[in-house]
């Protein structure tokens, strides 16, 4: 391989060079299965965080700990400034 090349390109005559290498073939039905499992894992994980942010601030508020309630409030806040 030529260095010179883009690093896609080393890639593809990678595996072209390489038939048993794991992955040579690209099965689109594999790489749709994992991308799905990966966007599930990751929804489930912001819901997941969410949820226990929600549960924090719910449980300060029920305590009376108003410090506890603002800070989980600044942190939602803060979560949602973030996102593109």
């Amino acid at each position: 391989m030529l260095l010179s090349q883009p690093l896609h390109h080393q890639h593809i005559l990678f595996h072209q060079s390489n038939p048993k290498y794991p992955g040579a073939t690209p099965d689109p039905v594999t790489d749709r299965n994992a991308r799905n499992d990966a966007q599930r894992i990751a929804r489930r994980c912001a819901n997941d965080y969410w949820l226990n942010l929600c549960q924090n601030i719910q449980l300060s508020t029920d305590c009376g700990n108003i410090r506890g309630m603002y800070d989980g409030m600044k942190k939602a806040q803060a979560s949602l400034r973030l996102r593109p």
